[in-house]
């Protein structure tokens, strides 16, 4: 007998069957098996390292941004030319004690760095002042000022702020502009500081050979020194149309350039600012390159020659007395042709040393050592090697060397400051937009 049809049962099993096939067409899985959670694509992957990267890396620029902040520059004492701000770490200043443990650091006072780190400080603004003189401001708690120890060094104590002092070897007027400075700069890695000069903030840096500064950018660099013979204790070339007045330093180093003082030395110092060129010191002369006419060097050799044999003329004077009126005449003038690698150049002699004067095919040089030229123009002819690891070199100096040949001949009286720092490196030079100390 047929057992009668129970429609219910078929709408129902219609229902889900209907259901489960759009499920199925809607790629929704229907069974307990299979996960729901969505793939990790490599973007996903991505945005999640950047957040990881983010949560540990801002805090850590926050840091380094608070404790190297600058809270002491702001006091600068009158008269201040540039600011040195240091923030090392306890690693950084290890090395910075080790190099430079019995460097005094205020003027006429032997107070050193070494000394300065028993204070507990951990911040410092070194301000050089004029006149070759320094102060240094510290942040340190009262209780570290040791001012036994600062009374015997004769060092007066100044508080300028909360736990901020200045010391100097005299009470300064200072200014009293509370301000604290934040440089992104800071927070690079091997940076201990900075400095300012003028409107200008560069870095202070560790690095292999030494320590790095950086410098004001220097664009439209044409004139680089080529490599320099072993002698050269310093050198500095000049980029046309610089705005620089070199007449005062042809002034006071008028004693080095011998034969010159016999000649307008604002000349060749215009010269030089007008085409660029070099001017390199050794401890037995100095050697000019520069673009000159033709008549003008005639001229210097002319007017050197002339001068050692003077025509002299008596002129009487309203009261009676007699003077001597020297007059040198050019036409009579002699010099000596000097060969250098195949090429002509007129030398003198004078009571102040040998002048030559040396007419090249792009340059022309003026020098007081035959010597230096003939290496010098050796020299430039070869590959250039690093100096620093720097090939693209502005100036060069041997601290050393310089201060024992160049400024023990020079007006200066007492050895400044920068030499006595930068006597602890064997070679000093400067690029494009940075300076380099190194060991």
């Amino acid at each position: 007998m047929v057992q009668p049809v129970d429609h219910r049962a078929i709408v129902s099993l219609l229902s889900v069957a209907t259901i489960n096939n759009k499920m199925l067409r809607l790629n929704i899985p229907i069974s307990n098996n299979q996960s729901t959670r969505p793939k990790l694509t490599k973007g996903r992957v991505l945005w999640i390292l950047i957040s990881l990267v983010s949560l540990f890396l801002v805090p850590f620029i926050l840091a380094k941004l608070w404790f190297t902040r600058d809270t002491l520059s702001s006091y600068a004492p009158e008269g201040t030319v540039a600011v040195i701000h240091l923030t090392p770490s306890r690693q950084a200043w290890t090395k910075i004690i080790n190099d430079f443990n019995n460097l005094p650091i205020i003027s006429e006072r032997s107070l050193t760095i070494k000394d300065l780190a028993t204070l507990k400080t951990n911040e410092i603004s070194i301000f050089l002042l004029e006149d070759n003189k320094s102060a240094v401001a510290i942040k340190t708690q009262e209780k570290n000022l040791q001012r036994e120890m600062l009374s015997s060094y004769g060092i007066s104590i100044q508080k300028i702020g909360s736990n901020r002092w200045l010391l100097s070897n005299g009470l300064l007027p200072y200014s009293t502009e509370s301000k604290t400075s934040w440089s992104f700069k800071s927070i690079w890695p091997k940076t201990i500081g900075t400095v300012y000069l003028d409107n200008f903030l560069g870095q202070i840096k560790i690095n292999k050979n030494g320590y790095s500064v950086s410098t004001p950018n220097i664009k439209k660099i044409t004139n680089l020194l080529p490599n320099l013979p072993e002698s050269v204790t310093a050198a500095v070339s000049f980029q046309p149309e610089l705005n620089i007045d070199l007449s005062s330093a042809f002034e006071r180093f008028d004693t080095l350039l011998g034969p010159l003082q016999t000649i307008k030395s604002g000349e060749i110092a215009q010269r030089i600012k007008e085409n660029g060129g070099s001017i390199i010191l050794t401890n037995n002369g100095f050697l000019i390159e520069t673009v000159f006419e033709s008549s003008f060097l005639s001229q210097i050799i002319q007017i050197a020659s002339a001068f050692q044999n003077p025509i002299t003329k008596d002129m009487p004077m309203p009261d009676g007395s007699v003077v001597k009126e020297m007059f040198i005449d050019k036409t009579g003038a002699n010099f000596e042709s000097v060969w250098i690698n195949g090429s002509e150049a007129k030398s003198v002699t004078t009571e102040n040393g040998y002048f030559l004067a040396f007419d090249g095919e792009k340059t022309d040089i003026l020098t007081s050592d035959k010597t230096l030229l003939e290496e010098y123009l050796n020299k430039k002819s070869e590959k250039i090697s690093p100096v620093c690891d720097q090939k693209k070199i502005l100036a060069y100096l041997k601290p050393n060397d310089f201060e024992n040949g160049v400024i023990g001949r020079s007006e200066y009286t007492t050895t400044p400051n920068l030499f006595k720092f930068s006597e602890k490196f064997e070679e000093i030079v400067l690029t494009g937009n940075k300076m380099y100390f190194c060991y």
